[in-house]
């Protein structure tokens, strides 16, 4: 792993499609696909303040007491530490390249900083051996005490996406909550047939992987809410939708080729990319003579990068092996 190095990490914004001016509907007055679509363009402050709206209006004189106690319970959920793990209003270094295995340097005196009040944080506790991916949702996701206010069920959807994508990670990538990187990513993703590849790094393939676990989500919704959620670790984070960028892609294809052939001979015997017929259902462990057919499988499986870009990659990679007197490393 290249040595930690700084990002700016900034989060885009997002600004969901329903105008700021007017109040946005809920419950029996919108449909559900409607509001779900709502739900995962907002970001947690436009959530904050959608939960918030006609509250002083809807409330009687006499929940006065329960709005002092919610305020109070609001500022210990805040402020309160959380021994295991981070808290969600904590602001945490933007450690995003020691992540992804990257080294471009930051300029600027300051070390960026993301808050994850900002954010959805899926929290990561990293125990002996076995790590825990987490959603827990703020106290003013959960509502305590509200009463008629049917706004709060009706973010259950969310609550459950954030809450199955974390148990997802917990359960099929220790290696990576472990110990984040591109190579414990990878792990484990080139033990199958061709057809039975499921990257992690191209989206369709993760929802695909999420249906299968009982997870409710579809490629809009993680389209709409993948770069406000974010993994944080003690010592880094990093957003959801830094997995299927080109670059993490491509890498996975040159990790996947390096994975079988680890040969350097094997790739220098061709100076540019042969075209290979896709033979999908083709174990991937046979393909130890044929690279090419496998640079083929892998380019198009990562969301179809050109093999010419793989091969080179493959390459350069392998010189930089040569170079650090390292071998080509299973993954």
């Amino acid at each position: 792993m290249p040595k930690q190095a700084q990002s700016t990490g900034k989060v885009r914004d997002r600004t969901p499609s329903v105008d700021k001016g007017r109040k946005r509907k809920t419950g029996p007055n919108i449909s559900q696909h409607v509001q779900r679509d709502m739900l995962f363009r907002m970001d947690p402050a436009e959530l904050r303040e959608w939960l918030r709206e006609d509250e002083a209006e809807e409330r009687a004189p006499e929940d006065e007491a329960v709005a002092e106690d919610e305020a109070d319970m609001a500022d210990l959920d805040s402020d309160e530490d959380d021994p295991e793990g981070i808290s969600q209003e904590q602001n945490v270094l933007l450690d995003t390249d020691v992540v992804l295995g990257r080294e471009e340097q930051t300029g600027g005196d300051a070390d960026p900083v993301l808050s994850l009040g900002d954010v959805y944080a899926l929290t990561v506790v990293q125990g002996d051996g076995r790590s825990t991916c987490r959603f827990e949702p703020p106290l003013w996701m959960r509502g305590p005490g509200r009463r008629g206010n049917n706004k709060y069920s009706a973010l259950s959807p969310l609550i459950d996406f954030l809450s199955g994508l974390a148990a997802w990670f917990t359960r099929e990538k220790q290696p990576f909550l472990n110990q984040p990187g591109p190579e414990t990513l990878f792990h484990g993703e080139f033990d199958c047939t061709g057809d039975g590849l499921r990257p992690v790094v191209v989206q369709k393939e993760v929802i695909h992987s999420l249906k299968d676990a009982g997870v409710d989500v579809s490629d809009p919704d993680i389209s709409r809410i993948k770069d406000r959620v974010w993994l944080v670790w003690e010592n880094g984070c990093m957003p959801l939708e830094s997995l299927f960028e080109h670059q993490m892609r491509l890498d996975w294809a040159v990790a996947g080729c390096l994975h079988h052939v680890p040969d350097k001979q094997a790739w220098n015997d061709f100076q540019s990319v042969p075209g290979s017929e896709i033979k999908e259902a083709v174990p991937l462990s046979e393909l130890s003579n044929d690279p090419f057919m496998l640079l083929h499988i892998l380019a198009d499986k990562a969301n179809k990068i050109a093999p010419e870009k793989v091969f080179s990659a493959v390459r350069k990679a392998l010189d930089q092996n040569c170079q650090g007197g390292g071998a080509g490393e299973k993954l």
